[in-house]
């Protein structure tokens, strides 16, 4: 009878390993933050693995934020100058790094980070300066601005000095490594993205009567983002792909839908939730939109997963909740026996069953 249960028992982690194919599930990984810091956020993810984000910690005054990246789980802090804050929102495949430093009163400013060591980028005399994408060739993009005197520009830097990309844009948000930069500005008092291409601009137009919001460029001038419809209050996440914009599919009952990130195979992630604030993070692969929460084990603590970036090799990366306690996450798709192994595991339970009818 024990040999048995155990043929069968094999069938059954078969079937479980050929279900798991077709569902990729991901296995989470916490990432902790610094000792001394209750809350972590990811935001980026290099092409090497190395994951870049931010430690937060408070008293009664004053929120103490420090630029963390984590290497095999472990989480390094980033120098800052004394008395800033400061988050990395983009790492590139040499390891570089930025973010913005922030006073306790709001001032922004551009920061690099290599081999351990900070450097504070120009910031073109202006008040606000946010670094937002850098390719590998250490090209940087971001925007500036003085709200008193009505000034926002698209600014680039190269080797540390910040360069205005016009009158026309008013925010870059991201450059791939073609060179190719999102941009935002305005034309006729209308707000117009562009895919910034050397001198040439190509307008992303979303569907009349919508508004939209670019959040991410990858190596192919792929742009992910959404759409908001002012007639039904709602949103959906869209790709734009070789000039044509596409609407991503919806779960159903989905009225806020938003797509953050996608990777250099079309692989695209983002949020969703319902009216009544029920929450999803989501992917979107092959044309069909699939519920990441469904695809992870359902009893470790987590809720409220947000995937903002997804890697090359699928890892995902964003922020949540574990058991109460704001975290940031590493989804890794979980790894699974190659088809010969489940051959030799197949061959192996059936002989056990021929055995015991002997």
């Amino acid at each position: 009878m024990r040999m048995r249960a155990k043929a069968i028992s094999i069938l059954f982690a078969i079937s479980t390993v050929g279900s798991s194919v077709a569902r990729a599930d991901y296995q989470i990984t916490a990432l902790p933050a610094l000792p001394g810091s209750p809350q972590s956020f990811a935001d980026a993810i290099s092409p090497g693995g190395v994951i870049g984000g931010t430690s937060v910690s408070w008293d009664t005054s004053n929120i103490y934020d420090v630029p963390t990246l984590w290497q095999n789980g472990q989480p390094i802090a980033l120098p800052i100058p004394s008395g800033y804050l400061a988050g990395v929102s983009a790492i590139n495949s040499n390891g570089v790094s930025i973010g913005t430093l922030q006073t306790q009163t709001g001032s922004l400013s551009p920061i690099l980070w290599q081999n351990g060591q900070a450097q504070k980028l120009d910031n073109l005399g202006l008040p606000d300066v946010v670094p937002t994408g850098i390719n590998n060739a250490g090209t940087i993009v971001g925007y500036g601005s003085d709200l008193e005197n009505g000034i926002d520009v698209a600014t680039t830097w190269t080797n540390g000095k910040a360069t205005a990309l016009g009158s026309s844009y008013t925010a870059a948000y991201g450059i791939n490594n073609a060179g190719q930069i999102l941009v935002i500005g305005e034309q006729n008092g209308d707000t117009v993205w562009s895919l910034l291409s050397g001198d040439r601009a190509t307008p992303i137009t979303p569907p009349t009567g919508t508004t939209m919001a670019a959040r991410f460029l990858d190596d192919a001038g792929d742009v992910v983002g959404d759409i908001f419809h002012p007639d039904t209050q709602t949103n959906e996440a869209f790709i734009w792909r070789n000039g044509v914009f596409d609407v991503l599919p919806s779960l159903p009952g989905d009225t806020l839908e938003i797509a953050y990130g996608v990777n250099d195979s079309g692989v695209v992630v983002g949020s969703g939730g319902t009216p009544d604030g029920i929450g999803h993070a989501l992917m979107w692969k092959d044309g069909q939109v699939i519920d990441l929460d469904s695809l992870i084990p359902s009893n470790l603590g987590w809720e409220g997963l947000s995937p903002l970036v997804i890697a090359d090799d699928g890892t995902i990366i964003g922020t949540g909740s574990l058991n109460g306690e704001i975290t940031g996450f590493e989804l890794t798709p979980a790894a699974v026996p190659e088809p010969a192994s489940l051959a030799i595991l197949a061959l192996g339970a059936t002989a056990l069953l021929r055995r015991r009818r002997r």
